[in-house]
């Protein structure tokens, strides 16, 4: 007998999670390391899709069965070698548990293929995010690390990381940079769905109750960290780290001038940000980027746009240590020890 399986009873280890929808909705979002089979192509979907709207009882499922039943031999192939390769339980999810996952698990287990589905698919999912990811914020201490745009708040982060201490890497979660220009050289930024799942799996898998986490504003690209998160964030213990003008310059270019592209896509950014900027300031700025003195951009924009506008925000916090940041790897060691000592002793 089949039956489908609830998201809280899965087991990462045991489990490998197949997302056969289509690439665009993957794309857009999806469960964290679940692969993509998908049943129909993105074209196909939309097909079924039109037709399901005229006749939802037959004509719709007709042309999903005629689609799927040439693709059959080759979905059978890869379900099969995954479930044998990697041996672990395949488990299916489609957008809310229904005809996809569902008949594509019901062949399988007819010709003796175990193979299940996601109970509610990924809609399922979403409504378990939202109940528990509230919950597992509600036992964790962020430990914040403040700093002008370029310090290096991000290298820090992954130094605490290699160290052995829990990080939870918001940018990267929601694959934006956080500022105007954060998504240069990024591609497109996460949806909510995806940058709240993203978030989940890093505070589920912690190994302590003390979250290392870089000073963020509500908004990150086209994502808003979740009010619950953002206020506990401002209860928890502030480091501020100073890196100088020179350091961060460099670290700025290293970051965004990644491809010949690159500049191109600041030019962009800056046309956008014209409004918030002087209009020659601006002006002078494309100049330099169209002429590669990458550097001088960088501090320019960080002495006349981003300090000012940071420095306003930064000065509604109590800092308990600050740090002058000369070799990142040395302050991530300090700034460990100063955990053990201040934070996790009071605790």
């Amino acid at each position: 007998m089949l039956f489908p399986v609830d998201y809280d009873k899965i087991n990462p280890d045991q489990y490998i999670m197949i997302d056969v929808r289509s690439p665009r909705e993957f794309n857009d979002e999806t469960i964290p390391g679940a692969i993509n089979i998908p049943i129909f192509t993105n074209e196909e979907r939309e097909a079924v899709g039109r037709t399901y709207k005229i006749d939802p009882r037959d004509q719709a499922k007709k042309l999903g069965v005629s689609i799927v039943s040439k693709k059959l031999p080759d979905l059978y192939d890869q379900l099969v070698d995954l479930k044998f390769s990697t041996k672990k339980n395949v488990l299916l999810f489609c957008d809310n548990g229904g005809m996809r996952s569902t008949s594509l698990a019901l062949l399988m287990h007819s010709i003796g293929v175990n193979i299940n589905y996601l109970k509610g698919g990924y809609k399922g999912y979403r409504k378990f995010i939202r109940e528990k990811l509230p919950l597992l914020n509600e036992k964790v201490t962020y430990i914040v690390i403040h700093g002008k745009t370029g310090s290096g708040k991000t290298i820090i982060l992954k130094k605490l990381k290699a160290l052995g201490l829990d990080v939870l890497d918001l940018e990267g979660a929601a694959n934006h940079r956080g500022s105007l220009l954060g998504g240069v050289g990024l591609g497109k930024c996460n949806t909510t769905k995806q940058f709240e799942s993203n978030i989940y799996e890093t505070l589920k898998n912690r190994q302590s109750n003390f979250i290392f986490i870089e000073a963020e504003s509500k908004k990150i690209g086209k994502v808003y960290v979740p009010n619950f998160i953002h206020s506990k964030m401002k209860k928890g213990y502030h480091l501020y780290i100073e890196t100088s003008l020179e350091l961060r310059g460099e670290l700025l270019v290293d970051e965004y001038i990644t491809s010949d592209n690159s500049a191109n896509e600041l030019i962009n950014g800056v046309e956008y940000m014209k409004k918030h900027m002087d209009d020659h300031e601006a002006k002078l700025i494309i100049e330099n980027l169209k002429n590669k003195k990458f550097q001088s951009v960088a501090k320019d924009l960080m002495k006349n746009y981003y300090d000012p506008m940071y420095l306003h925000q930064s000065s509604k916090y109590d800092y308990l240590e600050r740090f002058n940041v000369k070799d990142f790897t040395k302050t991530a060691e300090e700034i460990k020890n100063l955990y053990h000592k201040k934070i996790e002793s009071i605790e």
